[in-house]
Formats: C-alpha cells, structure tokens, sequence
C-alpha cells in the first residue's frame, strides 16, 4: 500500500485525504522541451483537469449553491470562464477562495489570519510572482496573503499546485497583447514577445498602440506601465 510521503497516511486515490497533498503529478513530455517535465499537461485547463484533491474543485464538479456564491462575492465577470476553483471556506460555502478562469486568478480572501481584499491577477502577473506558505496562509508575490484556516488542503498542497500552473505558464505562453502599427492590427502576442520587439525597434513606442483584456481603449506602447522600463531612459547624443 502507498503511503503519503507527508504524514505517512495510507492513500486511497491520488491525494492525501489527511493532509491534502497532491501526489498525482506525473511525467509527461510536451511539444515545447525536449525534457521531461513534471506536470500533469501542455494546456492550463488540462493541468487543471488533472488534479484531485479535497477542497478543489473542476467547474462541472461545483454545486450549484458554490457557483453562485463564486459569481456573487468574486471579482469575476459573467463573460469569464471558470475552469477550476480552490474554497478556503470551513462550512463549504465557496464565498471565499481562489477561483481559476481563462484570463487569470481571482481571489476573495477572508480575515482569518490575514487581510480581508479581492484581487484579480493575470497569468501573465501569476507567472512572475513567488508562492510561499506560512502556517495557514499561502502568499502570492509579496503582497497577498490567502488564508487557508478554513480550507480542506492544506497550505503545501496549494503551494505545489500553484508551482505547477507557474511551470504550465512557462511552457505555454499566455497570448494577450494585441498590437497597432501602420492602421493594422496583429496579434495576440505574450509580454515577452512585445518587449523582444520594443528592444529589436520593430515596435515605435511613442506611435504604436497596445491592447489586452481590462483596457477600454488601445494605450500607446510608452504608456503602459509593463514596457516602461524596456524604454532608453535617455536618448544618446544626436550623430550631427
């Protein structure tokens, strides 16, 4: 009989029903590397499909009354796609949690051990940022810190899920920026690739446009807060 390599319990599926820890995390090869990589998938929303634990949840497995308390007190749209869901909830009712859609993660944090906010965070951001835990808490990048007191897995077992979907979003780039030069649109293109273009001059800041998700109106490229630092802080001396 397997046992969990965490707290020793015997494993009746894939997770830990003790604990929470994930142990379905298997070696599959995608079409980005040539190596193996240990992730469930070469899509976020196979990943997704691909873990089974207590206290996540796929949507066609959420109930109706935890659909709806997700669409009342997240900050989501009707538009988004939910795909997967963490309830940090004791009682279950999914008011508070970790909801994973198309576009990015969107948090409603309770004030058990922590601050009560919402915030939505791009895949984009989600890709930079560090995932640590402390105690019952699980912190993303420096600033948000999740309360897990009440939630089924445990605080190891979000944080190796949440590395997981970092590596899925390091092999499959998440295409959000759409492009405006010359009176012609192109796109979408990653973050990575625009700055690429900014530093090879392919892009005019002061006459290109930009425009993702989030944004009412296409923003010149200098404008934006994200390829601000890509900009020369100084142009150098004219050649005449």
């Amino acid at each position: 009989m397997e046992r969990c390599e965490y707290c020793g319990a015997p494993l009746c599926s894939k997770d830990c029903n003790y604990c929470g820890h994930l142990h379905n995390v298997v070696k599959v090869k995608t079409n980005f590397v040539n190596e193996e990589k240990h992730i469930t998938s070469t899509t976020i929303e196979d990943y997704f499909k691909g873990i089974s634990c207590m206290g996540y949840y796929l949507k066609n497995t959420l109930s109706l009354k935890k659909l709806n308390n997700i669409k009342k007190f997240f900050p989501i749209s009707e538009k988004e796609d939910i795909l997967a869901s963490i309830d940090t909830t004791l009682f279950g009712t999914h008011k508070y949690g970790l909801v994973f859609g198309r576009k990015g993660i969107y948090i409603n944090n309770n004030t058990w051990g922590g601050e009560k906010f919402q915030v939505t965070i791009s895949y984009d951001e989600f890709s930079t940022m560090k995932i640590t835990f402390d105690k019952h808490n699980i912190i993303i990048g420096d600033h948000f810190v999740v309360s897990l007191a009440g939630c089924m897995m445990n605080p190891k077992a979000v944080q190796k899920f949440l590395l997981g979907l970092k590596d899925i979003l390091t092999i499959v780039p998440v295409l959000e920026y759409w492009l405006a030069k010359n009176k012609q649109a192109s796109g979408p293109f990653t973050l990575e690739a625009i700055q690429e273009k900014i530093a090879a001059q392919e892009i005019d800041p002061l006459t290109d446009y930009i425009w993702k998700e989030g944004l009412e109106n296409w923003i010149l490229v200098s404008k934006y807060e994200a390829f601000k630092k890509e900009l020369p802080s100084k142009l150098p001396p004219l050649p005449f």
